[in-house]
């Protein structure tokens, strides 16, 4: 009886205990509520040169909205108010000021109306420009590096950059502790300002000693030779930026820290020593990789690199691929630094089984490729291939069952790259000219020479869009019978990055049986894609396409392109972009349908 008694005791205190605390809540969440107000209305005027809305943008404070609710907050409003005057500052208003201010509160609906009353004054112009500060360049050399011509418009911006451009000036020349600030002289009298540039020099450097830290497995002299400076040599900030962009590109480094020593405020020297610190990725890798084409179907591929040989930055790698139509395997080797200068030689060994469409092939051989850049975007590039092709179950009534075809050919390329990404190109520009000459050496059965122009564009638009184009032609010259030029050295298109709205290959002449034959000469013109990004990783692109193939260059026709117009979602992962197409063509043929749809892993192009 006693426990029982205990029991509704206890139960009854828990019952107040919950009672309570939900009453405090409530009254705290009350109380909350009532120390907010919302903006119901936020009105500027005696604004001429920018609007509202531009003006509301630099604000915090904001109107509510049924979806949007946003607070009359004091401190945080005082502080729009000093951003206000300051963005007027900074677009050349000096004088701009809020001349009254009004917070109207709604005790009712718990709401405050603002209004804002803004003199903006008059538009102050540059009346000239000088520096101070300055003892190794005279001025006429620095003011020459502003952009600035007066009586422009004053506006920070602008003088900021010029600013940069002459503290960047000075880095470029040994003064890589320069620095260079603008001072805004006004007249009392007018609108006009002048713009002082104070420039604290700092001393000529040169480049001392070279610490580097951090390697375990790359030999020091690998590391030495990406630094496009010596000891003795100008500091200049430019180089320090360069050397830290090689050994990035080496591959060879999770991370690298290159930056001079630094130095006491007594210290005088001229010379300064120069730290790089550096941090090894794995240099083994053992990569396995799956996926889709609607060609293809299944893939897997199978691959194990050694990207740092003995510390040498020489690359060896084994691959071996599967999927529904074929399979293969290749040796390869790399070499960054040929002869003991920037001449990079690739190398590998290749045997391919593919089953094509109208052929069968068997390929065994190999491709040696010498490139070498020059500057940041153009690379040059030779080589040679050594091809044996063995076809069979070729479909082509011009040909007959099997065919055996030996190329020994050379190669040479040039190529300008400033594309900002190779796998997802938001901006940039590639452009290629190649060319192949197969000629009577080496046993070699196929005599001909192949060019090809490849041009791709890509444009960042919007907040998250990409407006893209591509255009590839290529050509063939026979330097034997023309029927001889084995199938798989002729050019083809359509497929899933070939002209979109065409089965694969099936696009350009064909034999009475109806088997793609392949041309001599190509165009394929991806007019125009936009890409747009719609959520996070999910995108969406739309796109237009022009192409066709010719038997020979003779027989090219304009008005025979054929076009094919389509789109399809875009979802970024972790093994690269799946996309999917569905485009449609406006024309079909015979045995062609309207509408085709492709599954693949990047983009088009």
């Amino acid at each position: 009886m006693r426990v029982e008694i205990r029991m509704t005791v206890l139960s009854r205190l828990l019952i107040v205990s919950w009672f309570l605390l939900l009453l405090s809540a409530g009254l705290i969440e009350a109380k909350t509520k009532s120390d907010k107000w919302q903006v119901h209305s936020l009105t500027l005027s005696g604004n001429k040169a920018f609007s509202q809305g531009k003006l509301k943008k630099v604000m915090i404070t904001r109107t509510s909205h049924f979806w949007s609710r946003s607070y009359y907050k004091p401190m945080l409003f005082k502080e729009d108010l000093n951003t206000l005057i300051l963005f007027y500052k900074q677009n050349g208003y000096l004088k701009a000021q809020i001349r009254d201010t009004s917070v109207t509160i709604d005790s009712t609906k718990h709401e405050v109306d603002i209004r804002l009353e803004i003199t903006e004054g008059l538009l102050s112009h540059i009346q000239g420009l000088e520096v101070s500060g300055n003892t190794v360049f005279p001025d006429s050399l620095l003011l020459a590096l502003s952009a600035i011509q007066p009586p422009a418009p004053y506006r920070y911006k602008a003088a900021t950059q010029a600013a940069m451009s002459i503290e960047a000036f000075y880095g470029e020349r040994g003064h890589l502790n320069a620095v260079v600030k603008p001072e805004i002289l006004p007249d009392p009298d007018s609108a006009f300002v002048r713009i002082r540039f104070n420039i604290q020099e700092g001393p000529f450097l040169t480049i001392g000693q070279l610490s580097i830290t951090g390697q375990k497995k790359t030999k020091l002299p690998v590391i030495r030779r990406e630094l496009w400076f010596e000891t003795g040599d100008t500091l200049r900030r430019s180089a320090l930026s360069q050397a830290r962009h090689q050994l990035y590109l080496t591959g060879l480094f999770r991370s690298v820290y290159l930056q001079p020593a630094a130095m006491d405020s007594s210290d005088s020297a001229a010379a300064r020593d120069i730290i790089v610190e550096v941090q090894e990725k794995p240099s083994i890798e053992l990569n396995t990789s799956v996926g889709y084409g609607t060609e293809e179907k299944g893939r897997l591929k199978v691959e194990a690199l050694n990207n740092n040989l003995y510390g040498t930055a020489r690359k060896i790698g084994l691959k071996a691929k599967l999927s529904f139509i074929g399979y293969g395997s290749e040796a390869s080797f790399t070499e960054p630094w040929t002869f003991g200068s920037r001449i990079k030689t690739n190398a590998n060994l290749f045997w391919d089984y593919l089953e094509e469409t109208g052929y069968t092939i068997t390929k065994t051989g190999g491709r040696l490729l010498l490139g070498r850049k020059f500057g940041s975007f153009i690379t040059g590039s030779v080589g040679t291939r050594f091809e044996n092709s063995y076809l069979k179950d070729i479909k082509l009534v011009s040909l007959p069952d099997t065919l055996t075809a030996f190329v020994r050919s050379l190669m040479v390329a040039v190529n300008y790259d400033s594309r900002d990404d190779l796998f997802d190109t938001r901006r940039g520009v590639f452009a290629e000219l190649s060319n192949e000459f197969a000629g009577p050496f080496l046993s070699n059965t196929t005599l001909f020479s192949r060019s090809i122009a490849r041009l791709k564009y890509f444009r960042s638009v919007w907040s998250s869009g990409v407006l893209a184009s591509a255009l590839e032609t290529g050509w063939i010259i026979d330097f034997s019978d023309r029927m001889k030029l084995p199938p798989n050295e002729r050019f083809y298109a359509g497929g899933s990055n070939s002209l979109r709205g065409f089965d694969y290959r099936s696009v350009g002449p064909k034999d009475e049986n109806g088997v793609a034959m392949g041309g001599r000469f190509k165009i394929v013109f991806n007019m125009l894609e936009l890409r747009q990004t719609v959520y996070k990783m999910v995108g969406v692109a739309a796109f237009f396409e022009l192409g066709n193939v010719w038997s020979s260059i003779a027989d090219f026709r304009p008005l025979e392109l054929r076009p094919c117009v389509g789109l399809g979602p875009r979802i970024e992962t972790p093994i690269g972009i799946i996309r999917a197409d569905a485009s449609l063509n406006p024309a079909p043929r015979a045995e062609e349908s309207a509408w085709v749809f492709y599954l693949s892993v990047g983009q088009a192009f």
